[in-house]
């Protein structure tokens, strides 16, 4: 009988031990994707504010009076003369 319940209690050791170190390893891999996910997250906040930033400078170079100053550097006949 002492045998009996001496390999339960062994059998309940063990697969408490590998439930452990399941949680152990899950909790892990969790830390790791979180990190991952912040990473790109500020990736993401950097590509956009890149992003705003080209499109102002696209928006100011592509103004009328930008490209009229530029065509005028250039000596460039951009206007038809009527």
């Amino acid at each position: 009988m002492a045998d009996k319940y001496r390999m339960r209690i062994a059998f309940i050791i063990v697969g408490l031990t590998a439930i452990a170190v399941g949680l152990v390893h899950i909790r892990r891999q969790s830390l790791a994707v979180r990190y991952d996910i912040q990473r790109l997250e500020s990736r993401h906040v950097s590509l956009r504010r890149e992003i705003w930033d080209r499109r102002v400078r696209l928006e100011y170079m592509l103004a009328p009076g930008a490209v009229k100053q530029r065509s005028e550097i250039m000596a460039l006949d951009l206007t038809a003369d009527m």
